[in-house]
Order: C-alpha cells, then structure tokens, then sequence
C-alpha cells in the first residue's frame, strides 16, 4: 500500500474525529459549568471547583498510559477509550453534586488511553509545529460549532439531550481515532527510560503544571463572571467558546510557522508575559472591553509550543511517554485548583493573585532551560 496515501487516509480520518471530539468538547465545556450554575445557584463554586480538579487529577496515570502504549502498542491501549463516551449519558440522571464523581471515572480512563493517540499522533507528524498545528485545526473548528450548541438546543433537547449528544460526538471521535489508528512502530521502550525523559522534559512539564492550574481556576471564574453579566446561555457559549476558538482557528498556522521557526521554550515564555497582562486588564473591566480582551488567542501558541517542544526532546519511541509525563505532571493542576478554591472560597480577587503567581512561577522554571535534574 502507498505510504502516501496511508497517511493521507490516517490523517483526513483524524481530522474528522477532531472536529467530532471539539464539537463534544466544546458543548461540554460551555453547559458543564452553567448545568451546576443553574442546578446549585451560588453555591456551586466549590462543585465547580472540585469537577476541574477531578477533570485534571486523575491524569496522574498519564505516564503509566503513555509508557503502556508504547511498551505493549498505541492503539491496543487506546482501545480501553471505547468505554468512555457512556459516561455522559449518566450525568443528567443523577444528583448534580454528584457529577464530578461521573467525570472522574471518565477522566481515569482517558488518562491512561489519552497519551496512545498523542504520541501516535506525533510521532506520525514528525514532530512538525506546522503539521501538528494543522491537525489541531480541526477540532478547533469543532470547538467554534460545538459553543453554540446549548444555547440554541436547551430549549428543545433539554440538558439530557445535550449530554446525550456529547457522547455520541465523542464515541464517534473515539472511533475513528481506532480504526485509523496510524500503524508506525518502533523499538519497544526500556523503563529505565522514564526518568530520561523526565530529566529532558522536567522544566516544561513543571511550568506547564502550575501554569494550566492558576489559568484553569482564574478563567472558569471569569467566564461564570461573564455568564452572570449576559444571563443567556447562547451569548455565553458565543463568547467562551465560539468566538475564542475562532480567532484561536485562525492564528493556529501561525503558531505552528513560529514554532518550526524559533524555539519553542521562547515562544512559551512570551505567553506567560501576554497572560500575565490580559489577565490583570480582564479583572478590572467590564463588558464588552472584558469580552475583548478574553477572546485574544493566547492559547494556541503555548499548546503548539509546549507540544512540541516536549516531543521533540524524546526519541520517537517514547512520544506516548513523554506525552503521558506531560498529563501527569498536569495532573496536579487540579490539586492546585481544588486548594485554590478551597482556600479563596472563589474570591475572585485572591484567585487573580495566587494565579499571577503561579504564571510568574512558570516563566521561573522556564528560565532555567539549561538545568538539569539527571
């Protein structure tokens, strides 16, 4: 078979399932967090709190996932995904306290089969920041489409059918995903190996940890800020995930140019600094300036970078290591948020601080690129 048009066959298909898994991602991200809004009202800051952390957490098996698929083979671990979609279905049948107990157990499963796909992914790709960002395109788009959705269909669909759909879309990615699963294999990593990657990788991984938990907790807030501002779920889903992933959609090339171009731990360091300053304009305004500033495309550079810049320091045999480290080491980005919101009771204004300093935190680790830990 022409290696060309096996790669071309991989690739479309994966592009389909992106867009699905954004679609399904999108509708989960935007409804999630006003279902226990609307279900729980002003108390639900801390379940709010405790469904992010459970979303982050249990990507502490990512490493364990990602040495798996590349010891015993990607897509035979990725199988155990197939199960996971399901678990949407019973979201809205039980007690909204309780939904971030369901999104723990999914979350389990995609810790352990997530990094399959990832490493798959760019090992596939070469580790190329333009191809890579290409891919990353399609559920992008799905991410534009899939914000729109519970605004347009609560009405007709209720809450059941939103999750309902989520699950669809997401066995519908998972599928794909499967079947083209492309077929490159390599020398079966040593476990010994682990703690290469992690001495190649550690300041990344670090930073990108504390990172994606002051980030997490700062802008979930903010977008439920929004929400109280707007009280129309159509005009929140736009504006927190339509409009952000829009302009994220069109300046993703770009990063993925920037980051063939330069290197890539830089390009990381200057989000940080343009975070640091989005951040502290979106606390003190309101708005249609607050609105603006949140739809800037900061995002899509620290992804392409961060990515790759982790790939590319492992051997192609270790992609799904490496990846599933990453995951790991952002595991904790949820107990970071569970403290944080345990400790702010959701104050906005003490989360904003203890967020500046994990972000500054961040670009300490990424300072010291040149230290080594083995």
């Amino acid at each position: 078979m022409n290696m060309n048009l096996t790669r071309s066959r991989w690739f479309t298909a994966y592009l389909m399932a992106g867009l699905f898994s954004g679609i399904a991602g999108s509708i989960y991200f935007t409804y999630s967090r006003v279902y226990l809004r609307d279900s729980l009202g002003e108390n639900s800051n801390y379940v709010i709190g405790l469904l992010i952390s459970f979303e982050q957490i249990p990507q502490f098996l990512g490493i364990v996932g990602g040495f798996l698929a590349d010891y015993i083979g990607r897509r035979k671990l990725y199988s155990i995904s197939l199960f996971n979609p399901i678990f949407f279905i019973i979201i809205p049948f039980i007690n909204p306290v309780l939904f971030p107990y369901i999104i723990l157990v999914n979350s389990l499963i995609g810790s352990i089969s997530g990094p399959a796909v990832s490493g798959a992914i760019l090992a596939a790709l070469n580790r190329s920041g333009k191809l890579y960002s290409i891919y990353v395109m399609a559920p992008t788009i799905g991410w534009i489409i899939g914000g729109i959705i519970p605004g347009l269909t609560r009405e007709l669909i209720g809450s059941t059918g939103l999750f309902i759909s989520i699950a669809l879309l997401s066995y519908l990615s998972t599928i794909l995903y499967f079947v083209f699963f492309p077929g490159f294999d390599f020398e079966k990593p040593r476990l010994s190996e682990i703690p290469i990657v992690f001495s190649k990788t550690w300041n990344i991984v670090l930073a990108n940890t504390v990172v994606n938990g002051g980030l997490g907790i700062f802008w979930t807030l903010i977008g439920l800020e929004i929400y109280s501002e707007t009280q129309n779920l159509l005009l929140y889903g736009l504006l927190l995930s339509s409009a952000t992933a829009l302009a994220g959609a069109v300046v993703r090339p770009l990063s993925g140019i920037l980051v063939d171009r330069y290197e890539p731990i830089n390009i990381i360091k200057f989000t940080l600094i343009a975070y640091i300053i989005i951040d502290t304009a979106i606390l003190f305004t309101r708005g249609l300036p607050r609105i603006a500033l949140w739809i800037i495309p900061i995002y899509p550079f620290r992804d392409t970078a961060t990515t790759i810049s982790i790939s590319r320091r492992v051997s192609l045999k270790l992609q799904s290591t490496s990846a599933g480290l990453n995951m790991t080491m952002t595991s904790l980005s949820g107990l970071i948020v569970l403290s944080i919101i345990s400790f702010t009771r959701g104050n906005i204004v003490y989360v904003y601080y203890i967020h500046i300093i994990l972000l500054i935190l961040g670009l300490i680790l990424l300072l010291h690129d040149k230290l080594k830990m083995f």
